[in-house]
Parts: structure tokens; C-alpha cells; sequence
């Protein structure tokens, strides 16, 4: 099972430092996180997500 958790672990590691790239490789080409935010909010709504969660969390709070 050790074996297995080494093997998960590096797909990991892999995929943050391909995404560290990603994100350093757009900053050096003049990215901006306003269109790349909206861009991901119109695809996945992540507005509509963070209000839902930030909701839920105050009535778990109120309770």
C-alpha cells in the first residue's frame, strides 16, 4: 500500500509543478487574473459557489 501512496503522491507533485509552470509561463507572457477568473467563473461559476458555501457556512454558525 506504501507503494501505491508513493505513486499518488508523485502524479501529484507533478501536476502542481506543471501548474506552478502554467501559471509562471502566463505571468511572464502578460496574463491577467481578471480575464483567466472570468473566464473560469463563466465555465464553472465559481461566484455562484462561493456565495452557496459562504451561506451554509452562516447558518451552520447561526445554529
Amino acid at each position: 500500500m506504501k507503494k501505491g501512496w508513493k505513486i499518488v503522491f508523485t502524479i501529484f507533485l507533478i501536476v502542481v509543478v506543471i501548474g506552478i509552470v502554467g501559471v509562471g509561463v502566463g505571468m511572464l507572457t502578460g496574463a491577467e487574473f481578471t480575464r483567466i477568473y472570468s473566464v473560469l467563473d463563466d465555465q464553472y461559476h465559481i461566484d455562484m459557489w462561493l456565495n452557496y458555501f459562504a451561506e451554509v457556512a452562516a447558518a451552520v454558525q447561526a445554529a
